[in-house]
């Protein structure tokens, strides 16, 4: 039996990592060394205890193959649905939503970075160059952002590489009053955690719902799309739903606002996922 307990972390820890529908050998890794430092009622059960068997296959000879990286995946979309088959969310639960969620929407457009007169020095992650970084005209040295980021306009969080998204991350910690733009610290804390700089094809937009500004984002070629909405604490946190098979990843919907949301995404379809190397797709596709 399934016990909600020692199941539920390891849940929202693949939830964060998965939203996307995409699994790399580097969040393989950041999830065995998340795996090892859980307590034994957790690494002892459902869904830890296959997880660690199967990561323990696949690094047996200490490396990641793509064949390795696709089942990995395939065991994650299974625990995925297993999950949401044995905690479904209640009828009761979605009419509310439901409801409360056809209040007033409106839409307000494109977020803006905030324009902060810093600059900075920011050494690339595992290496010895810098950078220099500005983070009033959302600018950075590095090849990275100047092959691929210099053309949107300042302001679109789509400029902020990893190096602008390390130093806005620390400036969130370190400054109080940065923190008045939730949805951004949000998006900022997602991108550190990930280690990369903000997704190029994804347009991100902000809607008021029922008086709740909302971050959500999505991109041409994938069929996920993503959402920045408060939990239960007032808390902002991301959300992943299929806009294929219209669900909320885990069956995890952001409340009173996922019925609007639903209707936001299903207004157009995406194209099917490229593969990529060294990435799998989690069989969401």
């Amino acid at each position: 039996m399934i016990q909600r307990e020692t199941a539920e972390p390891v849940v929202q820890y693949l939830r964060a990592l998965t939203y996307d529908g995409v699994l790399t050998s580097e969040e393989v890794w950041e999830l065995a060394n998340w795996l090892n430092q859980q307590p034994d009622k957790i690494v002892e059960s459902w869904p830890a205890k296959p997880l660690i068997a199967a990561l323990r296959a696949a690094y047996a000879d200490k490396k990641l193959t793509e064949a390795e990286l696709e089942e990995l995946a395939q065991t994650i979309a299974a625990i995925e649905e297993l999950w949401a088959e044995t905690f479904p969310q209640t009828a009761d639960e979605e009419t509310a939503d439901d409801f409360l969620a056809g209040a007033a929407m409106i839409e307000e457009g494109k977020p803006e970075a905030p324009s902060i007169p810093i600059t900075a020095e920011i050494r690339a992650e595992g290496g010895s160059d810098t950078f220099a970084v500005d983070l009033q005209h959302h600018t950075c040295t590095c090849p990275e952002w100047m092959e691929n980021r210099a053309a949107f306009r300042e302001g679109d969080y789509r400029r902020c590489c990893a190096h602008l998204a390390r130093a806005f991350h620390s400036l969130a910690q370190e400054q109080e009053s940065f923190r008045r733009d939730p949805l951004f610290v949000a998006f900022i804390e997602e991108q550190a955690r990930r280690h990369e700089g903000a997704d190029l094809d994804i347009v991100w937009r902000v809607v008021v719902v029922n008086g709740t500004r909302v971050l959500y984002g999505a991109g041409p070629t994938s069929e996920w799309a993503s959402v920045f909405s408060p939990d239960e604490d007032g808390h902002y946190r991301r959300y992943g739903f299929h806009r294929r098979k219209k669900r909320w990843c885990y069956g995890d919907r952001p409340k009173q606002i996922a019925w609007r949301m639903e209707s936001i995404f299903s207004q157009s379809q995406p194209q099917i996922l490229a593969g990529r190397a060294g990435e799998a797709a989690l069989g969401v596709g």
